[in-house]
């Protein structure tokens, strides 16, 4: 059956004389209702009857509740969990597997309605092994819902025909089905009973326009293809139009990009204000509820783990929908922090809860009381129906304090309305097919209500909307571009329903059956879409990565277009443009560093000031600390920490040289275990049990064996020393400054000359110790402090498993194994230097230059090599180095 085409006055007259307007969609229907409206107010009237004007959906469970008497309507994800109840009991009786039950209960559901939209019925011969199973499904399912008394939206046309024949109710004379692209005979059976009922008519509607002027443009890519319906739409909204609309046959593909661009190029007020609750555009399809803020801290909150990771505890430690957020935020803050220098992968709600508490960190007692709250409710072991635990998370969630003590923004009251009048009673509504559960399955079930409950925010009209095909049904527009029009877009591939034998659904012209009928729905589409809007524009994507694409074939024989060079802006010149005042500010310097301000950071505020002066800033004057994300196991920090102590004590007992050679492997394995012991009681407390024991015993095992390879390859090999310090920890003036700085160890040659050396874990450079600008002080600077004349060598010991030795510089060869002296060093002699003297001088020169810029307070982001500066810096939020870089690319 086709729809006849009649304009949109013609529809709002036969509304006007009383007719009911079944919509294909709540959006076609608000448009009709908004479009009515103002007709009345142009006739100058001041109060008019309201219009029948309602969705299908809406108008059918309307009348099925006029109709119920005692049956009850089951929803969506009630339908779908009986299906998969009923799936799993067949697999426990048949023997059979499925990766995917929630999936396949997904397909069974749509085979189901199919049949149900088509009154047929699937004969049993001939079937496959996945067909007679479905079959045996729906068998089970139909029989469930009959004694019962269930009706999901598959079997509302069912319930409703008979009572329309038996003239139960009163309609209308006249009833307009509007905007269906798609008429199913169960949707004809309708219109025919609703004709013998009122003795009237009853027809289906395609709202007639003009046929529009098409203009076609192929672009780059996707990405180009939104940017440019983005700069399209904002020269229309820049003159003042309304009605725009942007169609997308594939609309989920593109969503993110949409979100992205058009909010960079139509909206960039929303950049500045994130929480701005009128937009210049809407976006029909929503996102998932449980990835909104209210939700998503409510479902973490309610989450069963009693050990909570570092990134959950932190999001709950920070979260605004809590008891409290307000009056405890920097404490709250900066016990997070202090979580996170702990360098712990998770931790349990006890643990938390005593960390709250504790003087260590910023105490925060109403904190402390919700992780306490929160281990209480997580330990229950009660098996309850879903109703009974919907009610027990609402009481948890309101012994929280959620959603917290700020008041609520419309998105957000939008989101506790959905939270409480769909998401917790769809879990309630599952009482009636399942049985008592405990507290995680019910949490499971509940986050998965809240993953396929879509979320749009309600607002005013934007003039410009951006939506799918079906949300664009019988819609008119003043402007409109379609994007997306690839062969592979527009017909879409077939994709029969694999629970129906292929042959009834070809037969029947059921949707996805196959490419004909796609063929014949994407031409009914493209019919009502170009005659939408006086005029259009077409687009497709010229390539997807390295596929090329071509247009489909609806739109192959469009002549292409030229359209006028609009430039994309950067957001803050659209923001210039709109009349927002924005202020410019290039800084590079902060204060000089007063007589009384205390710095520290010893020679790593060189070493940053040489790599990048605002590092040094940001970190030594302005105090920021990022803390390294916390690992499984023992982290990089405590490993060297642990390694420096073992050696630290080995030469406090062994002294020398000569100490150390008069030792057998025997003796010398047995005092590096016993160091290796001594040292570890700092690491590893005996009642800290977040590092398992056996990774304890596995790391003490793995330096045992490293300092063991280091001391009989390496220090053994050596010329006679004695150790004059370890760990030795000194002030030393550099410029202006006074620096802390700590000798990891430093020797005595048998000539009194002096080796200072550096014990480091990972891969030193050292161009960095030798080139300019100097880029490794340690080192450098240590030898400063020491006594020039009787320094002959400083040195990294670099201890690894696939590495133990030294890298240095010395003043004659021979001092430290496989260290060159400077007169015998490549790298030095091309810069010009050839006496170590001359080295330590420049090594001098730089420090002080330096400390002196540190000092005067520069701090310009420059750093001295984006590779070396950048590649492990904690700062690029701050200093946004990397957006400078995309920024310089895209100009390029």
């Amino acid at each position: 059956m086709k729809a006849t085409f009649l304009a949109r006055d013609s529809i709002l007259d036969e509304a006007q004389a009383g007719a009911l307007l079944l919509t294909v969609n709540k959006r076609l229907a608000r448009q009709l209702r908004q479009a009515f409206d103002e007709r009345m107010e142009q006739e100058g009237r001041l109060a008019w009857r309201t219009p029948e004007i309602l969705s299908l959906d809406a108008w059918l469970k309307r009348t099925f509740t006029s109709f119920a008497e005692g049956w009850q309507f089951l929803g969506r994800f009630p339908a779908l969990y009986l299906w998969e109840r009923i799936i799993e009991e067949d697999i426990k009786v048949t023997g059979n597997d499925l990766l995917h039950t929630a999936k396949t209960a997904v397909q069974a559901a749509e085979a189901h309605q199919l049949l149900q939209d088509h009154g047929l019925e699937v004969e049993t011969s001939n079937l496959t092994a996945d067909q007679k199973a479905f079959c045996r499904w729906r068998r089970a399912y139909i029989n469930k819902c009959a004694a019962d008394r269930w009706v999901d939206t598959a079997g509302l046309l069912d319930f409703i025909l008979p009572r329309i024949r038996d003239k139960q109710s009163v309609f209308p004379d006249n009833v307009l089905f509007v905007g269906f692209d798609d008429i199913s005979p169960q949707l004809v059976a309708l219109s025919q009973e609703l004709m013998l009922a009122c003795d009237g008519e009853a027809r289906f509607i395609s709202v007639l326009g003009e046929t529009g002027i098409l203009s076609m443009l192929s672009c780059q890519d996707r990405q180009a293809e939104v940017r440019a319906a983005a700069l399209w739409a904002r020269e229309l909204l820049a003159a003042g139009e309304t009605q725009i609309g942007v169609v997308v046959p594939d609309l989920p593909r593109y969503q993110r990009l949409i979100e992205r661009i058009f909010t960079a190029e139509v909206d960039p007020r929303s950049l500045m204000d994130p929480g701005m609750e009128e937009g210049s555009f809407t976006l029909s399809l929503g996102d998932r509820a449980s990835h909104k803020g209210l939700i998503f801290s409510a479902l973490k909150i309610l989450e069963p783990a009693l050990r909570l990771s570092m990134d959950d505890a932190s999001f709950l430690l920070r979260t605004p929908y809590l008891w409290g957020s307000q009056q405890e935020v920097f404490t709250r803050s900066r016990c997070e922090q202090g979580l996170r220098f702990l360098r712990k992968t998770e931790f349990s709600l006890a643990r938390l809860e005593s960390y709250c508490r504790s003087q260590t960190f910023s105490p925060c007692p109403h904190m402390a009381d919700i992780w306490k709250t929160l281990r209480e409710f997580r330990g229950e072991k009660l098996r309850q129906l879903p109703g009974a635990w919907a009610t027990t998370f609402s009481r948890l969630l309101t012994a929280v304090g959620w959603p917290g003590e700020r008041s609520l923004n419309s998105e957000d009251y939008q989101l506790y309305k959905a939270w409480q009048e769909k998401i917790l009673p769809q879990l309630a509504c599952l009482d009636g097919v399942s049985s008592p559960m405990l507290y995680g399955q019910a949490f499971n079930l509940l986050r998965r209500i809240a993953s396929e409950t879509v979320f749009q925010p309600e607002g005013p009209q934007s003039p410009l909307q951006i939506m799918g095909l079906l949300e664009s049904a019988g819609l008119q527009f003043n402007h409109l571009w379609v994007m997306g029009l690839d062969e592979g877009s527009l017909p879409a591939r077939a994709r029969p329903n694999p629970f129906l034998p292929i042959t009834l659904q070809v037969v029947h012209q059921m949707p996805h059956s196959s490419s004909e009928r796609e063929l014949d729905y994407a031409n009914r589409v493209c019919s009502r879409l170009f005659q939408s809007a006086p005029h259009i524009t077409l687009s497709y994507p010229q390539w997807e990565g390295d596929c090329l694409l071509r247009p489909s074939p609806f739109v192959a024989m469009v002549p292409p277009t030229n359209f006028p060079t609009v430039l994309s802006q950067d957001p803050v010149n659209v923001l210039h443009s709109a009349g927002i005042d924005l202020e410019t500010l290039v800084d590079q310097t902060g204060p000089p560093l007063s007589e009384d301000e205390d710095v520290s950071g010893g020679t790593n505020l060189l070493r940053d000031q040489a790599l990048c002066p605002f590092r040094a800033f940001a970190h030594h004057r302005l105090r920021i600390k990022v803390p390294q994300a916390g690992t499984l196991g023992v982290d990089a920090g405590t490993r060297g920490n642990l390694l420096h102590a073992v050696l630290e004590k080995f030469w406090s007992i062994t002294c020398d040289h000569a100490g150390l050679v008069a030792l057998s492997l025997e003796e010398l394995s047995r005092r590096v275990e016993t160091c290796v012991q001594e040292a570890a009681s700092r690491f590893f407390p005996e009642n800290d049990l977040d590092i398992p024991l056996f990774v304890q015993n596995l790391e003490k095992e793995r330096v045992k064996r490293l300092v063991l390879l280091w001391l009989t390859d390496v220090e053994m090999s050596r010329v006679p020393f004695s150790v004059m310090a370890v760990e030795s920890r000194q002030v030393v003036p550099v410029g202006p400054l006074s620096l802390e700085v700590r000798a990891d160890r430093v020797d005595r040659l048998n000539n009194d000359s002096l080796v200072i050396i550096d014990y480091k874990t990972g891969r030193p450079e050292l161009n960095g110790l030798l080139d300019r600008p100097l880029l490794e002080p340690q080192l450098a600077i240590y030898g400063l402090n020491s006594e020039k004349d009787s320094l002959d060598g400083v040195a990294f010991a670099i201890l690894r498993s696939d590495e133990c030795a030294f890298k240095g510089i010395s003043r004659n060869e021979g001092i430290l194994p496989r260290v060159e002296s400077v007169g015998n060093c490549k790298s030095l002699i091309r810069q010009g230097v050839s006496d170590w003297n001359q080295l330590l001088q420049r090594w001098f020169e730089d420090l002080e230059s330096f400390a002196r810029d540190f000092a005067a307070g520069e701090a310009p982001v420059r750093p001295v090599h984006r590779i070396k500066a950048c590649r492990y810096c904690d700062l690029h939020p701050l200093c946004r180095i990397l957006e400078q870089d995309h920024t310089e690319e895209d100009v390029d």
